[in-house]
């Protein structure tokens, strides 16, 4: 994300998984700042923030914290991240008690390798940490990029250098989902499939946006067959999952696209594998994959066909994800083994690609 970083969010930002906006608040805790940014190819991800406290003595015990709760919870699973191992570097040339940490998380689909600067500046806490999945030696660049934004920071303060500010989201308040995308010029709603785009064999058996998302807004649509199957093309299909989520920037709405395809192809397939099983609440028995070979979708996309076989059946489902500007849209199409034909995914993905350009700012 880019923009504003409140108590609440700084708390979900932390180590321990018990940080909450009140405790941090108690803490000293005042405002903060992140700026975050990817390359569109490659999974490889720089986030910057700025915590603001009320004394530099609240903002030491904060970044200490920190620090140790690394160290304790080495080796434990975090809210579904394994911390593999910490290893500490050397930051001392950018002073402000800098420390240097190279941290691996297991998740269910990758292990990340997490380089992060920390250091002070009166009653700020400033970070720097650079995310990615190669197994990489990124401390000298880390060190780098905390070095300018120590320089950059303290040149403004002085009034030597005129601060710029990130491209970000349009404020939207206190809005949430569906009245924080209206007012930014999204409706992810009129982007979704209406009865009117579906075969009268099939039914909407549930839609509407998601208020629990950490996007800006997210819409859910679950479409079934009302017998057996319906058609889509000709494909003979059973459900179409879709999800449309508004992300606070571009990059936020490749990222998913961008971790695809920085990771291991049987990897993703693992995690494909288990979306399938959360739509359809079938436990695969085997399940093979390859990628598919899409046409230029959107910004960016990625697709996958996978065959799952099952003690009820077998069944050929393919997820594309794609995005185009601040949005991404994730389309799940599951039919009988043979039945879902590659021609009729794309065609319905740029369908939607259609309906997403015209429900969004111009």
């Amino acid at each position: 994300m880019t923009g504003p970083f409140d108590a609440s969010q700084a708390a979900e930002d932390t180590i321990d998984p018990l940080d909450s906006a009140e405790l941090l608040e108690v803490s000293g805790y005042v405002e903060g700042y992140a700026s975050s940014y990817s390359h569109r190819q490659d999974l490889f991800f720089v986030q910057s923030i700025i915590s603001v406290f009320d004394s530099a003595r609240s903002a030491r015990s904060f970044m200490t914290k920190e620090l140790q709760d690394l160290r304790r919870y080495q080796g434990q699973d975090i809210e579904g991240a394994v911390l593999r191992s910490v290893a500490e570097f050397d930051a001392s040339a950018l002073g402000g008690g800098a420390s240097g940490v190279r941290v691996t998380a297991g998740l269910t689909f990758a292990d990340i390798i997490v380089t992060s600067v920390i250091w002070l500046h009166e009653t700020a806490v400033l970070s720097v940490d650079v995310i990615s999945v190669e197994q990489a030696d990124y401390n000298p660049a880390a060190l780098r990029l905390a070095q300018r934004m120590d320089a950059r920071v303290k040149g403004i303060i002085s009034g030597q250098v005129t601060a710029t500010p990130s491209p970000t989201a349009p404020p939207a308040g206190n809005l949430k989902g569906r009245e924080a995308a209206i007012s930014q010029g999204y409706d992810l709603q009129a982007m979704s499939l209406s009865r009117l785009d579906i075969s009268i064999a099939a039914i909407i058996t549930s839609q509407g946006y998601d208020e629990l998302t950490e996007s800006v807004a997210t819409y859910n649509e679950e479409i079934a067959a009302r017998a057996l199957t319906f058609d889509s093309g000709t494909s003979e299909l059973v459900a179409i999952s879709l999800t449309i989520s508004l992300e606070a920037t571009p990059a936020g709405a490749r990222s998913t696209i961008t971790l695809a395809k920085g990771v291991n192809p049987a990897i993703f397939s693992q995690a494909m594998g288990e979306v399938f099983t959360q739509m359809s609440g079938i436990e695969p028995d085997e399940l093979t994959s390859q990628i598919m070979q899409l046409p230029p979708l959107g910004d960016d996309s990625i697709g996958l066909a996978m065959n799952v076989k099952t003690a009820s059946g077998n069944f050929d489902a393919h997820v594309v994800v794609f995005s185009r500007g601040r949005v991404m849209v994730q389309i799940v199409l599951v039919g009988p083994e043979g039945e879902v034909k590659s021609e009729d995914t794309i065609n319905l993905v740029k369908f939607v690609e259609e309906k997403v350009v015209k429900n969004s700012p111009a």
